[in-house]
Parts: structure tokens; C-alpha cells; sequence
């Protein structure tokens, strides 16, 4: 990513510190900051109003009102962040900007409706939620950018190019609908099947319980976990505050050396993230592999 110069730059120059600071601001301005903004407000108040108290013996109210002040705070971050994610799609249109939606971590599971948002492109993989391949990704496109040209120049994002018949350009120009952004390599028969039936599969149980059935295991394992959190071993936030399809495990000074590699060592996969670990349970898992992982990882850090 490059930045125009800015005035009594030389011609193509770039500052490298304004673009990485404007990227920045850019990303702080998202929706998930404020979630995770909330969300951290949310762990610092049950660090402070529930485990504090138990730790250090003292006076329990100031400790306790201090911890619903930052809940109360996360709250407020959490709606105002829904809030302005409805604001600024409205500036980006007033402004003639793109509205991009990464659903990777949404579709299957989270409403994503399109229809509401009206978003100019929104994108999710098939690996993640939707049961299908890797490889496979699926892009919606507005139809105000039906127009546009495509990345990649196939012979089916044309109207008419062949080569089983004569003439084999008969007609250059693009389809008039959002096929014709559709990548290269498009029929590969195999992964295009997986990812269909995986797609099927999840659209026919919906997302609603299938978000209740991951909230009900996430919410199994974090009960599993309460006595360390209270012990201050592990740290998740609260049901009402996050994803039903995750829960994201905080360790003081970080993920333990080691917990990964022992847990694959059992057969059990959780991804490290930035000193977190991300727990995301799938339909194809039950009650006994909660359980199981919940032992697994309580014996680790006991």
C-alpha cells in the first residue's frame, strides 16, 4: 500500500511513518476495535469486581463498585461500537467509499444480512464456519458494482468466448451480473462440490441453533473453568459479551510455553493467538470433547 506525497513532497516520495500511522488510525476506527475495547473493559470487570476481593482480603465494595463501573463502561463501548458501525457505512456511501465485510469469522454462524447493511463487497472463506475446503471463498458484490472490471480476465466472466465453437470470440464483453468477478479456476469440481454441500448443510440448520448449540459448548467449558478463573489461572470473557462460537482464554504473562504442542500432543487443537488462546468449537464436536479438553488443559496449567 502506497500514500500520494504530501504537499512539498517530492514526486513519489512516501512517507513511511504517515502510512503506518494512518493505517492505524484506520484500523482503530473498525468495528471490532470497539469490541475489543468492550471486551477487554469486560475482563478487567470481573478481574476487579470478582477476583480482586477474594485476593487481597480487603474492603469488598470499593473493589466491586469499581468492577461495575468498567462493566457498565463495556456496555456502553459495545452498543456505541454497533451504533457507529451503522454510522460509518452511511458516511462511506455519502462519501462514494466501499463498504468491504470480512465475514470469515460471522458466516454460518452470525446473521449476515446483507439486506440491512447493504455493504459493497462482503467475503468469507468456506474453511471456517462452513464446513468446506480450503481454497474456496465466496464474494458478494452489490449490483451498483456489477459494472466494474473484474481482477481476472476469464473466458466465462464474458458473454460469449469458446473454444468448442466458432467464432471464439463471439463476444467480448463482461456478464452483466457479479459472475464475472468470479476467480480463475473457477470449475474445479472437487472443492467447488465440498464447499457446496457444506454451504447446503449449515444454511438448512440455520444459524440460529447452530449458534445456540456452540454458545451451550463454550458455555460448558467455561463453567469447567470457573475455579481457575476465580483463581486467577485463566481469564474468558463473559457469556454476554462474547461470540457464542468462541471463547478466547487469557493466561497471566501470556499463553504458557508449551500448552499448544502438549494439547496436539493429545489430540486437541486450539489456535494461540497474540498471547490468547481461541477455543472455537464446531457442530461435529459434543459434551465429551469439552470435557475432555477442559481436563486436558486444567491438568496443564494447574
Amino acid at each position: 500500500m502506497t500514500a500520494a506525497p504530501e504537499p512539498g513532497a517530492g514526486a513519489g516520495e512516501t512517507d513511511l511513518a504517515d502510512v503506518k500511522r494512518r493505517t492505524w488510525l484506520a484500523a482503530e476506527r473498525t468495528w471490532l476495535a470497539w469490541w475489543r475495547t468492550g471486551l477487554g473493559a469486560a475482563a478487567v470487570s470481573i478481574g476487579v469486581g470478582r477476583l480482586l476481593p477474594g485476593l487481597t482480603g480487603g474492603a469488598l465494595w470499593p473493589l466491586r463498585l469499581l468492577g461495575l463501573g468498567y462493566g457498565v463502561v463495556a456496555i456502553a463501548v459495545l452498543v456505541i461500537g454497533a451504533v457507529r458501525q451503522n454510522q460509518v457505512a452511511a458516511a462511506l456511501r455519502r462519501q462514494g467509499a466501499a463498504l468491504l465485510v470480512d465475514a470469515t469469522h460471522s458466516a454460518g454462524v452470525l446473521p449476515c444480512d446483507v439486506a440491512a447493511l447493504d455493504p459493497d463487497f462482503l467475503i468469507f472463506p468456506t474453511y471456517k464456519w462452513l464446513l468446506g475446503p480450503y481454497g474456496r471463498a465466496f464474494l458478494y458484490v452489490a449490483k451498483r458494482h456489477h459494472g466494474g472490471l473484474p481482477l481476472e480476465q476469464t473466458a466465462y466472466g464474458r458473454r460469449a468466448i469458446s473454444s468448442e465453437r466458432a467464432p471464439y470470440l463471439a463476444d467480448t464483453a463482461f456478464v452483466g451480473d457479479a459472475r464475472r468477478f468470479d476467480m480463475g479456476e473457477r470449475d474445479h469440481f472437487i472443492s467447488m462440490e465440498m464447499a457446496s454441500i457444506g454451504m447446503e448443510m449449515m444454511a438448512d440448520w440455520g444459524a440460529e441453533p447452530i449458534a445456540a448449540r456452540l454458545g451451550a459448548l463454550t458455555e460448558r467449558l467455561a463453567q469447567q473453568l470457573g475455579d481457575a478463573a476465580r483463581a486467577g489461572r485463566i481469564s474468558f470473557p463473559a457469556s454476554k459479551v462474547r461470540s457464542p462460537h468462541i471463547l478466547s482464554l487469557g493466561f497471566p504473562g501470556g499463553v504458557p510455553k508449551g500448552l499448544t504442542e502438549g494439547l496436539a500432543a493429545q489430540k486437541i487443537y486450539v489456535a494461540p493467538r497474540l498471547g490468547r488462546l481461541r477455543v472455537s468449537p464446531h457442530v461435529y464436536n459434543d459434551d465429551a470433547d469439552i470435557d475432555r479438553f477442559a481436563r486436558a488443559l486444567l491438568g496443564a496449567i494447574r
